[in-house]
């Protein structure tokens, strides 16, 4: 349907939303944080994200089909609504630059030889020739997208079970079950999993079925826990957990150091993927700026918004002080972004529907 996105392209987007940039670093991340038991910090934050989600759109649904941004309005007015809304406007643009950087650095670490400035040219008019389709077409291509990237996942884990030098299971135990460090190891993952809720308030007008929508959302999420553990074990049992934790890219290296000429599909593959991702955020953030502004049409904010992202991401990444700040204040800045809108629409939406109901 014209327009429109149908439940298994929920599921597809909720992937893309996640998967791409986290893939080929996630290990590293957990294992720093959480040593062996990094799996079940990311099984904790992913069931209470997929608890949080389930509430917010549920929520969010009953309330209308339109955007989080003219449902502020609607219930707070023009001017609180706008108020309320800054942490989720201010972390999803800054997230969008940030993934620019993060998919650069990566191209960077694999190619070398070509000047950076070449990749965020050509990724940004990719990305924006995208973004002028139809939502529906960015859904479809998304899910094309995720098939590649579940067999050639899927396939590299296969190869290297089957070779039996590379893997050492012993490397996996002992197991540390220090609550603290669970804990700790769990607010990453949480972050990355109530990133999808967040963006799919964004996607309410172009859902066909909403409860259904709902359900396949969260086989999203439960389909990315899966597909992290994996990937995860795997490595810690190939690399131990002070190899892994101190490589930038573990899963890469992986694949470069055990299937030779395979990190070419990987390389395009992740970067299909981290290119679609890129253009969902963008997709989002035109229709945000365009919504809370009341213009016409969300693809007059694409090309001003693209600017605005490549010269960030281009400023940003050359200024050495200024990218290192970035990367010890993302987590922060995630959390008062994506955790705190979270919240504050879960209440929003649960307060005024109470009241409402009440009054009828």
């Amino acid at each position: 349907m014209k327009g429109k996105i149908s439940r298994q392209q929920v599921f597809y987007l909720s992937i893309i939303i996640v998967v791409p940039t986290l893939i080929l670093s996630v290990p590293a991340s957990l294992a720093k944080d959480a040593g062996t038991a990094g799996w079940i910090s990311l099984i904790l934050g992913g069931t209470l994200a997929g608890i949080f989600h389930y509430i917010l759109l549920k929520l969010s649904l009953n309330f209308s089909n339109q955007s989080i941004i003219k449902d502020c309005k609607i219930i707070l007015g023009p001017i609180w609504g706008r108020i309320i809304l800054l942490p989720y406007v201010i972390v999803i643009l800054s997230d969008t630059i940030f993934i620019f950087i993060e998919t650069v650095d990566y191209m960077e670490f694999s190619m070398p030889q070509i000047n950076t400035k070449f990749f965020y040219i050509a990724i940004n008019l990719l990305t924006v020739y995208l973004v002028y389709n139809r939502v529906e077409v960015l859904c479809r291509i998304s899910k094309i997208a995720v098939v590649i990237m579940i067999a050639a996942v899927a396939f590299m884990m296969i190869l290297i079970l089957f070779r039996g030098h590379i893997v050492d299971w012993n490397r996996i135990y002992p197991l540390n079950f220090k609550f603290k460090l669970i804990i700790k190891g769990s607010l990453l993952p949480l972050l990355w999993f109530v990133m999808i809720p967040n963006l799919l308030l964004m996607f309410k007008p172009y859902l066909i079925e909403n409860q259904k929508s709902i359900k396949k959302s969260l086989y999203g999420n439960f389909f990315i826990q899966l597909l992290i553990i994996s990937l995860f074990i795997i490595t810690i049992a190939a690399f131990g957990i002070d190899l892994t934790s101190a490589l930038k890219f573990p899963v890469y290296d992986l694949i470069k150091l055990t299937i030779k000429g395979f990190e070419v599909m990987v390389f395009v593959t992740w970067i299909m993927g981290t290119f679609l991702k890129l253009s969902v955020f963008y997709f989002v953030s035109s229709k945000i700026i365009a919504e809370l502004f009341e213009l016409s049409s969300s693809k007059d904010m694409i090309i001003p918004l693209a600017i605005l992202f490549t010269a960030s991401s281009i400023f940003s990444s050359q200024n050495i002080l200024l990218e290192n700040i970035l990367a010890h204040i993302v987590v922060g800045q995630l959390f008062f972004g994506y955790g705190l809108s979270l919240f504050l629409f879960i209440i929003l939406y649960f307060v005024f529907a109470t009241r409402s109901s009440s009054v009828d």
